[in-house]
């Protein structure tokens, strides 16, 4: 019986933790991200690997889960690489222009 107890506490304590975790990222801070980037669900969707229906139905009932999180988390980073590589790619251009005069 004991073992029972202490094997259906950790598995709480694992559900409590996703549980927790897959709210770092809300509902309201998707629809401001697709505002923001003028982006629509579909087109969002498809950034995440999602279905437009899945990522809607998520935004819907306010419950992103632990992968969509992930994978927004990831579609950010991303923006952010890019956008920095397009900063050192400027840069590289305005030191050229700059060497060769």
């Amino acid at each position: 019986m004991k073992k029972w107890k202490k094997a259906s506490r950790l598995f709480l304590d694992k559900i409590i933790i996703v549980k927790q975790r897959s709210k770092e990222v809300t509902a309201d801070e998707l629809k401001a991200f697709c505002k923001e980037q003028n982006l629509t669900y579909k087109e969002l969707a498809k950034h995440l690997g999602l279905s437009e229906g899945g990522l809607t139905n998520a935004i819907t009932n306010d419950k992103i889960t632990a992968s969509i999180e992930h994978n927004f988390k990831m579609y950010q980073r991303i923006l952010k690489l890019e956008n920095d590589l397009k900063d050192f790619e400027d840069l590289k251009i305005l030191l050229e222009k700059i060497l060769k005069k």
